[in-house]
């Protein structure tokens, strides 16, 4: 590609209570500064934080651009801010815990100027670059994540479409979401399904490449954040509940009956969810501080939202965005023991989950894949 037309990249971190995660948040800083590519910049916001990140921003100030803002707004809140502060033609979604590999930004310009890509992403792997610790997330025709029996190696890795790719590194084309990055009532969770689902509902591709593109583990950045603010745990899992309620309202505009079912199911088993939890809760409320936990009245969070319109919904296109088509999966939907024990739904062979360009165009309904 030449120099001269390489389009500009906002590269955006939104960091909370970084500190006790100082030298990961630092190389993850160093190593954005840094990227193989010179058509950048970078912009860091402080979302609030209430330990010293704010003072391992300062010796970043001349490099990088820094929004301090007074209260945290959340992962969704603070990408926003970034992203209305930036004019760019592509924006990088980066973690405070992901640290990018060098040539990565470079490598996926090159594959995201196609017209049809959306979004893009890559392998991500742990800090010790051991094991795959992410690659994307396929769902079926109901909504339902697919997990992959077992991951392959990085080398065994191929090119695929997924229906949604992590928010800890994506490249987002920006003329394919417009205005809006993130739904502006979201504080933090599935933001990334979100953002992926408006893409391909609009006719837009979320593709992965295989290269490794940062080391990554998951829930890093919230442990950390979590040892300064005690309530942070309550806040995100009342989140990703209204969060996962108002996602599922995607389908009243792209298909309603699946909408109508998943309803039913939720009706049928989250209050049995609440009791079984319940307990639990009341046995180490003073010691309930951890993340996926489930505290009182988050089925009440789900019905209530259920019963409203994600506020992106009228920027969603006639495509329902990419989903597999399995036999028996909607039993799934209302099983009792996956649904309140909170068990794996499906699982498919690593090449089962494969879906390359011949998929994609003979998909029916743009983008359901039978497998």
């Amino acid at each position: 590609m030449n120099t001269m037309n390489r389009p500009k990249v906002t590269v955006i971190i939104v960091a909370y209570n970084a500190e006790g995660m100082k030298n990961i948040f630092k190389e993850c800083l160093d190593s954005t500064l840094n990227l193989k590519y010179d058509n950048y910049e970078a912009i860091i916001v402080n979302n609030g934080s209430t330990d010293r990140t704010r003072e391992i921003l300062e010796d970043y100030e001349k490099d990088l651009k820094i929004i301090n803002l007074k209260k945290n707004v959340g992962f969704a809140g603070g990408n926003n801010i970034a992203y209305e502060n930036s004019k760019s033609e592509f924006v990088l979604l980066l973690n405070s815990d992901a640290i990018p590999e060098q040539d990565s930004l470079k490598e996926l310009i090159k594959i995201g100027i196609n017209n049809k890509i959306g979004a893009i992403g890559g392998i991500q792997v742990d800090y010790k670059r051991k094991k795959i610790t992410a690659l994307g997330t396929l769902c079926d025709i109901y909504g339902n994540g697919i997990t992959v029996d077992d991951i392959p190696s990085v080398d065994e890795i191929k090119e695929s479409y997924y229906s949604q790719i992590p928010a800890s590194f994506i490249l987002v084309k920006r003329k394919t979401i417009g205005k809006t990055l993130f739904p502006k009532e979201f504080f933090t969770a599935v933001e990334d399904y979100e953002l992926c689902f408006r893409i391909w509902s609009s006719g837009y591709y979320v593709k992965l490449f295989p290269m490794v593109v940062c080391r990554h583990e998951f829930q890093t950045s919230v442990k950390s954040a979590s040892d300064a603010d005690k309530d942070l745990n309550k806040t995100l899992s009342y989140s990703y509940a209204k969060n996962s309620a108002l996602l599922t309202t995607i389908y009243k505009k792209v298909w309603p009956k699946v909408f109508l079912q998943h309803w039913l199911a939720m009706i049928l088993y989250q209050p049995l969810i609440e009791i079984i939890h319940f307990p639990r809760y009341l046995l180490y409320e003073s010691n309930y501080n951890f993340p996926g936990a489930y505290y009182p009245l988050v089925s009440f969070t789900y019905l209530k939202y259920y019963m409203k319109n994600i506020s992106t919904i009228n920027d969603y296109g006639c495509y329902i965005p990419l989903s597999l088509r399995i036999k028996g999966s909607s039993k799934s939907l209302f099983h009792p023991t996956k649904r309140i024990l909170n068990q794996t739904i499906i699982k498919l062979d690593y090449e089962k989950t494969i879906v390359n360009d011949q998929d994609i165009n003979t998909s029916t309904r743009k983008f359901i894949i039978t497998r």
